[in-house]
């Protein structure tokens, strides 16, 4: 497995993964999901595995890639939408106190725009991100989000959030209208 790979090119101890695997794929959602969902689930379980303090390692953090319309609707790519709205959570049940109690893992995501790759050109020259009735409509709330940018001003933000140790269950947002804005969720009480 990868973790072991790591060890065996770096050293014994994994203390940073960026886990930034996901597709696009409305028409086969079956596959969609085990990607993007199961797949962030089971590198989640491989990281606390392998990093936590319980287990013999030193801890570390895991940086969950999501997605701007993990946070919203959206109407042109629900099933996408879905699995990112999926990753936050996890990042964030992840992210608490109790858990890095347990492990010494912090989880944070960073939730871009349209990274200029070529996942996202081929989705956007197939109508999937940009449908006609959206281009034509300028007034689309969801349009801000969807101009591309280079896959190097994420890698910033993934950078700042590895060295950031005090930030833990928490979702930073890259769009090239807002920048970079942490994310402010609502204070819920826990049940």
């Amino acid at each position: 497995d990868i973790f072991r790979f790591s060890q065996e090119k770096f050293g014994p101890h994994v203390e940073i993964v960026v886990n930034c695997a996901g597709i696009l794929n409305e028409q086969d959602w079956h596959l969609c999901v085990q990607v993007n969902i199961v797949g962030s689930i089971l590198i989640t379980k491989c990281a606390i595995e392998h990093m936590s303090k319980a287990e013999g390692g030193r801890g570390g953090c895991v940086v969950h890639f999501s997605s701007v319309v993990g946070m919203s609707a959206s109407e042109y790519s629900p099933i996408y939408s879905a699995t990112k709205h999926a990753i936050l959570g996890l990042t964030r049940s992840y992210g608490t106190e109790r858990q890095f109690e347990q492990h010494g893992v912090l989880f944070n995501c960073v939730c871009p725009g349209a990274v200029d790759t070529d996942m996202v050109s081929k989705n956007a020259v197939q109508r999937t991100l940009f449908p006609e009735e959206a281009v034509s409509n300028s007034n689309d709330l969801m349009l801000w989000v969807y101009f591309f940018f280079s896959p190097d001003r994420v890698a910033t933000v993934v950078m700042d959030l590895i060295a950031n140790d005090e930030m833990n269950g928490q979702a930073m947002m890259i769009s090239l209208s807002r920048g970079v804005e942490q994310v402010k969720f609502p204070q819920i009480p826990h049940c």
